[in-house]
């Protein structure tokens, strides 16, 4: 209870200090907050899309010139299934292909495929689905490697995996994540200096009770306590303000996300923070509210009594 007095002691003292203080940090979370929501997303949705992604490799027509073309197919999928991360292959024939297409865009170009004249214009090929092990960013090069492979087994024309977005995207998330993760530190850096003020804001207006406090014994321990829990219950304080915020902000852009784009197919894969991120968020706050603290209070009582030798002003 003597914590909670102290704490309330000083916004009746400096309200205005303590208003500012809350303010700046509250701000500083909340984008923490946010940055960290977006991290998630985004690697979310890099997994979302991942179980669409797939290899195809496209074969020669001059495969289907052989007479043992069945074997060579055969052949062609086992050696693709010792690749680790397969999980299943699929030969999609030209006719399937066509049919493919034409329920896919034949409300576009009704009259193209249904010429006769023009013959198949899509090559057979195989389709690799994928297992998880490649949905990590950092396995983008694996993927690379694993499609240079297919493409020079014999009889495979070319390979396409949806290289560019994969790239992109995944080059996307992992500067995204760099930077904001720089930001976030040098955001957490500028909250030890604004609750540092505030601490030594309270420890000016003090200084009197500090110095009789000296003088009848009490240990540093004891004068510099009620100051830490001070830094430690406004950080906290700010965390939650952020995480309110920080939430509120969150499911009123996923319903625009939702609404406006759902044809992504993104429904269900964003949120929020979750309870363990969440509660980084406020553990965050008590630990540089406690360190912005300690770097202003660490100098009081050193067995001094004159208060410009003992609090460092």
């Amino acid at each position: 209870m003597n914590i909670f007095r102290e704490f309330l002691r000083s916004w009746s003292k400096q309200p205005g200090m303590q208003l500012a203080t809350l303010t700046v940090l509250t701000g500083t979370f909340t984008v923490i907050a946010v940055f960290m929501g977006l991290q998630q997303n985004l690697g979310s949705i890099l997994s979302r899309w991942g179980e669409t992604v797939q290899i195809t490799a496209y074969l020669e027509d001059r495969l289907f010139l052989e007479e043992d073309i069945d074997e060579h197919i055969d052949k062609l999928k086992d050696d693709i299934r010792s690749y680790p991360a397969t999980n299943q292959v699929e030969f999609v024939s030209k006719e399937k292909a066509v049919e493919r297409f034409q329920k896919r865009m034949g409300t576009y170009v009704p009259d193209i495929l249904g010429d006769e004249s023009l013959g198949s214009p899509l090559p057979a090929s195989l389709e690799i689905q994928l297992n998880q092990s490649w949905r990590n960013p950092g396995q983008f090069d694996a993927l690379v490697h694993m499609a240079g492979e297919i493409a020079k087994l014999v009889g495979v024309e070319e390979v396409s995996y949806g290289q560019d977005w994969v790239k992109n995207y995944a080059s996307v998330v992992g500067f995204f994540n760099s930077s904001s993760s720089a930001l976030i530190v040098l955001l957490l850096a500028g909250s030890l200096l604004v609750v540092g003020n505030s601490i030594r804001s309270s420890i000016y207006q003090r200084r009197e009770e500090i110095e009789i406090l000296e003088l009848v014994g009490a240990t540093p321990r004891m004068i510099r306590a009620p100051y830490l829990m001070e830094g430690a219950l406004m950080g906290f304080l700010a965390a939650g303000l952020a995480l309110i915020i920080a939430a509120v902000l969150a499911f009123w852009q996923i319903e625009l996300f939702t609404e406006n784009l759902g044809f992504l197919g993104l429904s269900g894969t964003l949120g929020y923070l979750g309870l363990a991120r969440s509660l980084g968020v406020l553990l965050l706050g008590i630990v540089f509210g406690l360190l912005g603290s300690y770097f202003c209070v660490w100098k009081i009582s050193r067995g001094q009594n004159r208060p410009q030798d003992s609090w460092g002003f």
